[in-house]
C-alpha cells in the first residue's frame, strides 16, 4: 500500500463515521448543555445539614400547638423581633 492510498482509506473511514449516525451530534449537544450542569451543581452545590436534636424536639413540641401569627410592619426596622421569637419559640406558634 502506498502512502496516498492509506490516506484515502483513512479519510473514507472518517467520512463513514460521521455519516453513519447523523443523530449523534444533537445527542452530544444535549448531554453537554443539559446533563453536565446538573452534575456540576450536585458536586459543587450546597448540601443540607440534618436537623439537630434540639431542632427535632422543637418541631415535635410544635405539633401539639395550633396557631399562627402574622406581624406586618411598614419598614424592616419597625418589626418587633423579640415578640416574633417569643411567639415562635416560647408559644410554639407559626410566626411570620
Amino acid at each position: 500500500m502506498r502512502l496516498g492510498e492509506s490516506s484515502a482509506k483513512f479519510t473514507e473511514i472518517q467520512t463513514n463515521r460521521t455519516t453513519m449516525n447523523p443523530h449523534m451530534k444533537p445527542a452530544k449537544t444535549f448531554l453537554l448543555f443539559f446533563f453536565i450542569p446538573f452534575f456540576l451543581a450536585r458536586a459543587f452545590g450546597q448540601h443540607s445539614q440534618p436537623p439537630s436534636a434540639s431542632d427535632l424536639l422543637l418541631a415535635i413540641k410544635k405539633l401539639n400547638v395550633v396557631g399562627s401569627a402574622l406581624y406586618v410592619a411598614a419598614h424592616p426596622d419597625d418589626e418587633n423581633t423579640a415578640m416574633l421569637s417569643y411567639l415562635a419559640k416560647g408559644r410554639m406558634v407559626r410566626a411570620a
